[in-house]
């Protein structure tokens, strides 16, 4: 083992920075106990030893230029765990006894930044999005993305290019752009050259708050904006549908002149109750109808609610010059009628439907 000077190994001992030091052919002689702290004992070993592999060449590369002057270059260097981290390399060679010095200074800045290059890369070439960057003036000083093409450029074309003028048609556009410029920041949803796009507008501030630059993004939805058309398509034909059920289970049917019959099947809930109660009194006012029978015949169950629902429909019969008649009420719907405390007074009521179109047809005969 070569023995440094005694200042030298005050040195090494005491400071606070990762330094090393190496004979002229590369055997690491000293180190700063900072160094050893945090990567290990790396004396009496080449610097090949703790180089990555990968990373010996460029390193190579610069030691060779040294000739008494100085060099610096990023690599990685193992710890004591094995692990490599990323450094610059700072190295300096004596011109009279040819030791080199070096010093390490942790690399994260850069290789933090690498990564997120990396990860913006990553995305931009895989998820249909456009990123791009103008200045104060509306020039485009970045531009890339996998989704350009659906714009109809090319990743980069728009550099160098105004935005006022590359899209000159989509005032919207435009206007979203001048108000970015203008510091505020911009979301909006638009169909640009055949395509649906999510687009961010965010103005780039600096110290003083002052606009600098404007940076953007615009997410290609054309596939979700398809879907939820056909979603929307798919409600609306649903909603068709139900209607004509809801238009068969409870027919309105006109039958004589003047007489309109519903003949009710089923559940009748509150829902359905408002529904017949709306669709009747237009047909009453249509038809110009003097009686209205809700048959009841195949009703199995109502409760408080959908009651009051149609004796509230038969005085909506009578306001408009109608009378309302209840005809078939099942004995089980009576007697929920009935222990509900529902009123029926004033309401005519007929046991089958036969005879509430008899009383219809003598009352006309007879007026």
């Amino acid at each position: 083992m070569t023995t440094l000077p005694k200042p030298l190994e005050e040195l090494l001992a005491h400071c606070p920075e990762p330094i090393f030091v190496t004979s002229a052919e590369g055997t690491i002689v000293g180190t700063s106990a900072s160094l050893e702290r945090s990567l290990g004992a790396w004396a009496g070993k080449p610097l090949k030893e703790v180089i990555h592999p990968s990373d010996w060449g460029a390193f190579e590369a610069a030691w060779t230029k040294l000739r008494g002057g100085q060099e610096a270059v990023r690599c990685r260097v193992r710890d004591a765990g094995g692990e490599y981290l990323g450094f610059t390399v700072a190295l300096r060679q004596s011109t009279e006894s040819g030791t080199i010095y070096g010093s390490l200074r942790h690399d994260t800045g850069r290789t933090r930044l690498r990564t997120q290059v990396q990860l913006l890369q990553t995305i931009l070439e895989n998820v249909p999005i456009m990123v791009w960057a103008l200045d104060t003036e509306g020039v485009f000083t970045y531009h890339d993305g996998k989704a350009s093409e659906a714009m109809g450029v090319k990743p980069g074309e728009l550099i160098g290019r105004s935005a006022f003028d590359a899209f000159r048609e989509l005032k919207e556009s435009i206007g979203s752009v001048r108000r970015a410029l203008a510091g505020e920041t911009q979301h909006h949803v638009d169909n640009v050259r055949g395509a649906w796009w999510e687009t961010w507008e965010m103005p780039v501030r600096d110290e003083q708050g002052t606009v600098t630059a404007v940076v953007g993004a615009s997410l290609n939805i054309s596939g979700a904006k398809q879907a939820e058309e056909e979603l929307r398509a798919k409600l609306d034909l649903i909603e068709r549908q139900q209607r004509v059920i809801r238009a068969l289970s409870t027919p309105i049917i006109q039958v004589w002149d003047h007489v309109l019959t519903v003949p009710m099947v089923g559940v009748i809930d509150s829902a359905r109750a408002a529904e017949i109660m709306q669709s009747l009194l237009n047909e009453v006012v249509r038809t110009r109808a003097r009686y209205a029978i809700l048959d009841m015949t195949g009703v199995d169950a109502i409760d408080t609610a959908t009651a009051s629902h149609l004796l509230s429909l038969v005085r909506a019969i009578q306001l408009l010059g109608a009378e309302g008649i209840v005809t078939g009420l099942q004995p089980s719907i009576a007697q929920t009628m009935a222990g509900l405390g529902v009123d029926l007074s004033g309401i005519l009521t007929l046991a089958t439907l036969r005879e509430g179109l008899k009383q219809c047809m003598r009352k006309m005969a007879g007026g």
